[in-house]
């Protein structure tokens, strides 16, 4: 028998609520530990792959760290150890200049001689176009990054050189937003300081990093039409659209 009784419905309604509350939360209470152990895996699994050393310490405080670069900020910074002493940085940061939102990158940093150079790069996260952006992911772009220093700039239409890096074709904006993430992981490393009776066990000092003076840029504005596709273009802020 059909009832109208607003009371039974709202009880009824209530009930139904309830009960696909519940339900969420038991779930979400069996999944949480999968997500976050799959989580730390592939994170472990990144800087194994970023940086040759046989272990890595905690993250380091990266509260102070000041940055030249903007639109980054500095998500962790751990240092890589063989045989006792360390060899390098493992640092992730994120970008918020990509095309399609923030993009996070783990930059594994070899310190030989006093001189911090990129060794490999993983993209743990990015939300850009496929087929264009997306392919910041693959190998034949990341690749390039290997043994460049701090200022790394990108280059249109092929034929980098140098410190320098090509964009990916179609996906300027995406390129940059990865460089300016590595630039940033480079620049948050210089300041770490490591003593040579370094105990692992305790923390190492975390200063501000050296500032990087930036490359001057001509002011911003549209490409000629007869533009040289080989020019090279420096990283820049605020560019809002992808072209082919």
């Amino acid at each position: 028998m059909k009832t109208s009784n607003p009371v039974v419905l709202a009880l009824v309604l209530f009930l139904i609520t309830a009960i696909v509350t519940f339900a969420l939360a038991f779930v979400n209470s069996l999944t949480e530990p999968v997500i976050a152990m799959n989580t730390e895996q592939k994170i472990t699994e990144a800087q194994q792959a970023v940086l040759d050393a046989d272990e890595f310490s905690d993250d380091l405080d990266t509260a102070n760290i000041q940055l030249s670069e903007t639109g980054v900020s500095v998500d962790a910074l751990k240092l890589g150890f063989t045989d006792g002493e360390c060899v390098g940085y493992v640092v992730t940061t994120t970008c918020s200049e990509g095309y399609g939102g923030d993009i996070q990158v783990m930059v594994g940093i070899n310190n030989e001689g006093g001189e911090n150079t990129v060794n490999k790069i993983e993209i743990l996260s990015l939300s850009e176009t496929p087929g264009l952006g997306a392919n910041a992911q693959k190998d034949t772009f990341k690749d390039q990054y290997g043994g460049k220093e701090a200022g790394i700039t990108v280059k249109k239409g092929g034929g980098a050189t140098g410190n320098e890096i090509d964009a990916i074709s179609g996906a300027t904006i995406t390129s940059k937003a990865v460089t300016k993430a590595v630039n940033a992981a480079l620049e948050a490393a210089s300041g770490v300081v490591v003593s040579s009776d370094f105990d692992e066990s305790e923390e190492p000092e975390s200063v501000e990093p050296e500032s990087v003076e930036p490359e001057s840029v001509e002011p911003e504005g549209a490409e000629p039409e007869n533009a040289d596709a080989g020019d090279a273009v420096p990283v820049e802020v605020g560019e809002k659209a992808e072209v082919e």
